[in-house]
Order: structure tokens, then sequence, then C-alpha cells
């Protein structure tokens, strides 16, 4: 037996017992012990079973992308890691510690657009609409667990390698609810998926989701762009066979990633941190000195958009070691059968809302 096999049922009963917590919570808020409360405004929550790594970030940048030319768009998150507390507003002058990775990353993206963090969500949105009163939509970025806030859609996110239904709870796996929490979902986007998915795999997936029949089910896949200098938009990277890469990241789940690398070339380093990792000098240090025993002609140090904006307060010291730290940008590609109709859910919502007057 594998040790990660044993190890997992070590901790199973420990997932048990998590199991009955997370259980009780739910039946409270749906005996309507716990309140949650709705809102004025369209509210949509995307998020996920599993602790990470499902593409959240490029379906939020997908959804305001769609929405903010038409319509004043919010983004609101908890901001994972972040060195303050309470409700922060997003913008070019605050650090990264303050306000996380994932909320810099989509603040620096879209700059019209309003990004805030706020542990409490109900407190967030209050504010949010308080500042901004010509707010038309708010996205709520992983937010699926809290259940304070009553969304009018709800979006649930499974990795098609890694799907909710083949894991566990935590601790010996990594979902943080049990898989009938699937059921709050208006629609399940599956991402990551393989660019030749035929009818009979998108069949297959969707009889294991074991969706209800108001649940709607759209399939995504992930592209990546062209890769660019972090302090240095304008400098962008062309590949080559015989490129060698040094990959350092803090992500959930870099398999993606290093499995395109590896399409672009043959010598493929990872060099892997926790998610949301604060980098350090000494963490610059470590990076530079694999980058340097690369043995390609062209040594390329690569990272992700997300480790990109952690980066930015140590610009000087990479600058002045002349490292060159290039990212790319991944984005969620709907497939052409599932992009008219997504995109048709989702301002259909937005156009056709209507509060609930009554807390639930």
């Amino acid at each position: 037996m594998k040790m990660n096999q044993l190890l997992r049922i070590v901790l199973l009963p420990a997932s048990w017992l998590y199991g009955i917590g997370v259980f009780l919570r739910n039946k409270q808020f749906d005996l309507g012990i716990r309140k949650s409360v709705s809102f004025e405004i369209p509210v949509m929550v995307i998020g996920n079973l599993s602790a990470g790594g499902t593409g959240k970030t490029p379906l939020a940048e997908y959804l305001v992308k769609l929405l903010k030319e038409g319509h004043k768009t919010g983004v609101l998150s908890r901001g994972y890691r972040r060195r303050t507390k309470g409700y922060v507003e997003v913008n070019a002058d605050r650090k990264t510690a303050e306000t996380g990775d994932e909320p810099m990353q989509l603040k620096r993206k879209f700059p019209d657009v309003t990004v805030s963090v706020c542990e409490s969500r109900v407190i967030g949105i209050t504010t949010m609409i308080h500042e901004y009163p010509d707010l038309e939509v708010l996205i709520l970025d992983d937010a699926f667990q809290h259940r304070y806030v009553k969304p009018g859609l709800s979006l649930l996110i499974t990795d098609y390698n890694h799907p909710f239904t083949r894991d566990s709870l935590l601790p010996a796996g990594r979902l943080r609810e049990p898989v009938n929490g699937a059921k709050r979902a208006d629609a399940i986007i599956v991402s990551k998926c393989p660019v030749a998915l035929n009818k009979e795999l998108r069949e297959n997936f969707k009889s294991e989701l074991a969706v209800s029949p108001s649940q709607l089910v759209f399939f995504s896949f992930q592209k990546y762009g062209l890769a660019y200098e972090i302090f240095n938009p304008d400098k962008t990277l062309s590949f080559e066979k015989s490129d060698g890469f040094l990959l350092f990241c803090g992500i959930a789940n870099p398999d993606s990633l290093v499995n395109y690398l590896r399409q672009q070339s043959g010598e493929v380093k990872l060099l892997s941190y926790h998610d949301h990792h604060p980098y350090s000098i000494k963490d610059l240090k470590e990076i530079h000195l694999e980058y340097s025993m690369l043995t390609s002609s062209r040594k390329i140090l690569i990272t992700t958009e997300k480790d990109a904006v952690r980066l930015i307060e140590l610009q000087d010291y990479i600058t002045s070691q002349q490292l060159e730290i290039y990212c790319m940008a991944v984005k969620t590609v709907f497939f052409e059968e599932d992009k008219a109709p997504f995109d048709e859910f989702i301002t259909s919502f937005v156009h056709s809302f209507t509060p609930e007057i009554n807390e639930e």
C-alpha cells in the first residue's frame, strides 16, 4: 500500500468528524436557524467543493470581462492569507499582503472595476453598495461555503481531472464539504478539460456528477497567453523547443502549467511552494541558484500571474540581480457549444434579477 493511501486511511476518522460538523452547520442554514441575507442587486457566487486549484480566478476574470462593459461590476473576496482584517478596498497603492494575491491580480487587470476584500461577505457587500451606489452586479470569489449570503446565482467549479466526486473530505482529501453540497449550485462549470472532449466523454462526466434536472453543466478548458516580463508587460517571449524552464510557483495545483511547458520544451524544472506563498529574498536566492543549474541553451525563469503580484515588493532586488522573470496569463475558454449558452445564462440572470424581500 502506498504511503498516500495509508495516510488517507489514518485520517478518515478525522474526516468523518469534520463532515459531521459541516453537515450540522449546513442544516442550520437549511432550517433557518442561521440566517442567509439577500441583497437588492444581482450577487453571483463562484466557488468549489475542494480546497483550491480548480480555476476560480480565470473564471472570475471571464465573468468580469463579460459583464463590465454593460454593467457597473464589483468583485468581493475574502482576501485569503492577507495580513489585514475587516473591509479593505483594493487599489494600486496597497501591498499584496494587505489584500491577498488574487484580488490584487484582478485589480491590476481591471483597474476600472471595484475590487474589495472582507472576511464577512455580508459586511463587505453592504459596504460596497454604500460606497458605490451605482453598482449593478457583484461577483463573490470563492464564497460557495459562505452561506450567510444568499446569492442570486451560484456557480460551482470542478476540475475535469480531479472532480469532487472522486475526492474525500478534509483532512483525508481536499473537500471542504460533502459531495451533496453541489446540489446548491445553479450551474457546474467543468474546468481544465482536454481540448479533444467528445460527446461521449461529456455525457459520462455529467452522469458522474449526478446533477439534478434544474442544474446546468458547462465545459471549459484553459488557454495560456504569451509569456511576458512581470515588470514590463510589453516585453513578450515566444518559446522554442530548445528552451529550458525553471517554473516556480505557490499555487494549489501547478500540473496544468507544468504539462503545458513540457509540451514546449524537454527541460522543465518545478520549484513548488505552498499556495499563496509570500516570497522573500531568501526564496529568490534559491530560485536564482536552481535557475543557474539549467542546462538548456536558453534558460527561462517563469511563474504564474498570481505569484507575480507577490513579487512586486521585491522588484528592486529582482532588478538589481538582473533576473528576468516571465509569467503567462491563463484564461477560461468555453467549448463552442457551451460559450453562447453560458454567456446567455449569466447575462439573463443579471437582466432578470429581482431581489427577495425577506431574509431567509
